[in-house]
């Protein structure tokens, strides 16, 4: 499930929330305090904790690779499909994502 709800207030945190994309993001982004931490929701389970299966394109190759549970394992491209890209992004494309949701399918 989709959260397409964007929230402009931490007022009232959107915990227990389906969220509307899962990034690795760069370790400053969190550190640097210009995004504060508004709550906490633990997992249910172990399981839970690790991001959904992410894919991997290789650019000199074309083959294509699933990242799940920090294990990367041979796949097609057939089920790659709908599978975030791996990445780790930075603030300003966070934003640019946030803003233009439509422009990234996941």
């Amino acid at each position: 499930m989709v959260n397409e709800t964007v929230f402009d207030s931490p007022v009232e945190p959107p915990i227990k929330s389906p969220f509307a994309f899962i990034v690795g993001l760069y370790d400053d982004v969190l550190k640097s305090g210009h995004w504060p931490i508004v709550g906490h929701e633990p997992f249910a389970s172990t399981d839970e904790e690790w991001p959904p299966p992410h894919f991997i394109k290789d650019v000199i190759s074309g083959e294509y690779s699933v990242y799940h549970k920090g294990v990367v394992r041979r796949s097609s491209e057939s089920e790659c499909f709908g599978l975030e890209e791996t990445a780790v992004w930075d603030v300003d494309h966070v934003i640019d994502r946030i803003m233009a949701a439509n422009e990234y399918p996941v």
